[in-house]
């Protein structure tokens, strides 16, 4: 059966549809008029008729089950940014646009990995005129850059590109919105990697999403094949966060439109990877990270200075202590003012740590950098995935507090780029060892030889300050009166305890005083 829509409009109008009817999804649609998708819709056939085009704003749907024809070019068949389009045709002809949101601080660092949606033969970076474009080299890994080198494209608009990478661009403006034209991709994709043969190399490549739709991100089936070499888990920038977030194998994690995913490979020189239709969904999510459940499994998550970053430490049984390819996720760094949260296990950092399963203790260090002085906070989900015998603690080294992140699930503290950057413990199961303290009304740190005394609800106070050495002794007693953030230098050296006092208020801290 055959519905044609004859009067240009919204697809939603009966009027507009020669049947006075919307088509039934077991129909086919014929567009000899110009039509705007305004409802989502599933139908079996679509035919897109000379002169006339279909446009699929954003938010908006379509899924054909059976064939897609387009006679009308390009320009007959519209997809905005943030619509979505399932089909199964192939040589069909579209018009895909994406908006990308920028800034005119160029210190604001609003990068986005973007891709190339439509079929080109020989596509340039006029494709994204007006950005600064970079694409991942990832041959050129250091200590300092365990993913690969960004190089610069330059300002050239005829820098040759490929479909079958991602790219990473920063647009100088509040947003631009990106016209790719072309057939679309349809059925099996097959990814072009960089692989690597040593033994413990890793190499990272951003590969794009092809299709007109979202793709779901999970290698336990779902329309992805790979070989052996690559990675369970993919990495998206997160411009709002200024890091990378790390999507696991375990997670159904939506890759919209337009965008390029980062995915490891190890071990093989010639990694294979593809997906196909099954992987395509509908998602309207400009980037979305499901709340799939698992047992035991800690999520902590770092916020300061308007960014953010996350590592989870979880226990399974197929887990080891060493890098499990399938189901850990390596910590790659975001920017230098950005809170960076990781744990370590065999000298390795991890932003998805999954660890054996213990019967009685198990501790995790678990390290934190940043070039921002000022608080952070750190939040935690997840405790009601374990046991509830469990007993889950953080310790902060730094300032000698233990907290039960059973009855407090949310930790502030003040941090110094100076600080050491393995600062934290959590400790699972067993007795901690310590007695617990309760949050503090301040906090203080060491650096050099100098006492940083932060306590701004005290401000005002006068405070005695006592410092002991490791066997009791006290070497210091001092009065002075607090602020919002004190200091004091510190005649002393070695293992010290410094305990502060002010009225009914005592802070205590152990650290090491340098000569």
């Amino acid at each position: 059966m055959g519905n044609n829509f004859v009067t240009a409009g919204n697809w939603s109008v009966t009027a507009n549809w020669s049947a006075a009817a919307l088509p039934g999804t077991d129909e086919i649609a014929y567009i000899m008029a110009n039509a705007t998708l305004d409802q989502n819709v599933t139908i079996k056939g679509l035919s897109i008729h000379t002169g006339n085009h279909l446009t699929i704003p954003s938010g908006k749907r379509l899924t054909v089950t059976g064939t897609l024809a387009n006679t009308a070019g390009n320009s007959g068949l519209v997809i905005e940014s943030g619509g979505s389009l399932l089909h199964n045709s192939n040589d069909v002809a579209a018009t895909i646009k994406r908006e990308i949101t920028g800034s005119t601080t160029l210190t604001a660092m609003r990068y986005h990995f973007v891709s190339i949606p439509t079929q080109y033969t020989a596509p340039t970076s006029n494709l994204f005129l007006g950005s600064y474009l970079y694409k991942l080299d990832p041959t050129q890994i250091s200590s300092a850059n365990n993913y690969g080198l960004w190089v610069a494209l330059g300002t050239s608009t005829t820098t040759p590109l490929s479909t079958n990478q991602g790219y990473m661009i920063y647009y100088p403006e509040a947003s631009k919105t990106y016209t790719f034209e072309g057939n679309l991709n349809n059925g099996v994709y097959s990814y072009a990697l960089t692989g690597h043969s040593g033994a413990g190399i890793y190499t990272f490549n951003l590969i794009p999403n092809p299709y007109p739709s979202s793709i779901v991100w999970n290698t336990s089936g779902n329309g992805w094949t790979k070989s052996a070499g690559i990675g369970g888990s993919c990495y998206i920038w997160n411009a709002a966060n200024g890091n990378y977030s790390t999507i696991a194998s375990s997670t159904t994690s939506y890759i919209p439109v337009g965008q390029a995913l980062m995915v490891l490979a190890t071990n093989e020189a010639s990694p294979t990877l593809s997906v196909n239709n099954a992987a395509r969904v509908h998602s309207s999510q400009a980037f979305y990270k499901s709340g799939n459940s698992t047992e035991n499994k800690l999520v902590i998550r770092a916020s300061s200075n308007n960014y953010a970053d996350e590592t989870v430490v979880a226990f399974a049984e197929e887990a080891t202590e060493a890098f499990d390819l399938q189901i850990d996720g390596m910590k790659l760094f975001g920017l230098e003012e950005a809170p960076q949260l990781y744990t370590l296990s065999s000298w390795e950092k991890y932003s998805l740590n999954n660890l054996p399963l213990f019967q009685d203790q198990r501790n995790v260090d678990m390290n934190f950098e940043t070039q921002f002085t000022g608080e952070v906070t750190l939040n935690f989900e997840g405790i009601e995935s374990f046991n509830p015998s469990v007993k889950i603690h953080l310790r902060d080294e730094l300032t000698g507090q233990t907290i039960n992140l059973r009855s407090q699930q949310v930790y502030r503290f003040n941090h110094n780029p100076e600080n050491t950057a393995n600062r934290f413990k959590l400790l699972f199961g067993g007795s901690i060892g310590l007695e617990e303290t309760a949050a503090q009304p301040g906090n203080m740190w060491i650096s050099g030889k100098t006492l940083y005394i932060n306590t701004p609800k005290l401000t005002g106070q006068t405070g005695i300050v006592e410092v002991y050495n490791a066997s009791g002794q006290r070497l210091i007693k001092k009065h002075l009166v607090l602020s919002e953030l004190s200091t004091l230098e510190l005649d002393a050296k070695g293992f010290v305890v410094v305990k502060l006092t002010a009225g009914q208020e005592i802070i205590t801290l152990k650290g090491i005083l340098m000569q």
